[in-house]
């Protein structure tokens, strides 16, 4: 239910009800999955929290997340991060791992 309502308010662009529901108890759950933290990150970049989603777009990729295609193009909420130079960063360390997870090295 979080989650369908952080995205609700993401999508209307509301980013106090979006930082509100980003509490204690849902960082330390969220921080331990590579999906929520890419949703996480999906919630925050739309409403202007371009830092902290980067925050939680580098913990997905840390958490193994390393779908380059989907997050350098593909996904539109993302879109206000391309171009951040974390970002750009961010999806060099995740482009080589795709590569390497394609050639089966």
């Amino acid at each position: 239910a979080r989650t369908a309502r952080t995205t609700a308010a993401s999508l209307e662009g509301d980013r106090k009800a979006v930082l509100a529901l980003f509490d204690d108890d849902f960082k330390r759950w969220a921080e331990k999955d590579f999906q929520y933290s890419e949703w996480a990150a999906k919630a925050l970049a739309p409403v202007g929290e371009p830092e902290l989603a980067l925050d939680w777009l580098e913990n997905s990729f840390e958490r193994g997340n390393i779908n380059y295609p989907y997050l350098s193009e593909h996904t539109s909420f993302l879109a206000n991060l391309r171009g951040h130079p974390r970002f750009e960063a961010l999806m060099e360390r995740v482009k080589s791992e795709w590569d390497r997870f394609e050639a089966g090295v």
